[in-house]
């Protein structure tokens, strides 16, 4: 499977994803929409670690990096997921939210890119955030 192919199934997965914390969002409150989720998303993650037959070594989870990289993977993401749901049972329209949302991901990701990663700054990089920041500003007035 190529980069491309992963790229487009996660982006449909996610618009299913938000589509679903829309309708739980406006039904429940946000605490038990992450949490239950979370629970039905580790049971998914399971079954695809066990079918891909995927072996890593007890060890790997000793060096303090990946486990500092695990937790705080897993507790930005369930934040995030949280903050989303309850801005969107705070009444937030999901066609302007989600995309708002998007945005500002993208653009802090590249800052912590640039500023964590020695990723290089560059003129497409350039236009990109100032698309990014222009597109936001539109959709907030």
């Amino acid at each position: 499977m190529s980069w491309l192919t992963c790229l487009i199934l996660a982006a449909f997965s996610w618009a299913a994803h938000v589509a679903c914390l829309k309708v739980l969002g406006d039904k429940l409150p946000a605490p038990l929409v992450t949490f239950s989720f979370y629970v039905v998303a580790l049971l998914t993650t399971a079954i695809i670690f066990v079918s891909q037959k995927t072996s890593t070594p007890p060890a790997v989870f000793a060096n303090k990096t990946i486990l500092f990289a695990i937790i705080g993977a897993g507790v930005t993401i369930a934040l995030a997921d949280y903050f989303f749901v309850q801005g969107v049972s705070l009444g937030a329209p999901i066609s302007l939210y989600s995309p708002l949302f998007c945005t500002l991901g993208l653009a802090l990701i590249s800052i912590i890119g640039l500023l964590f990663f020695s990723e290089t700054l560059t003129l497409s990089k350039l236009l990109g955030f100032a698309f990014a920041a222009t597109g936001f500003f539109l959709m907030v007035r």
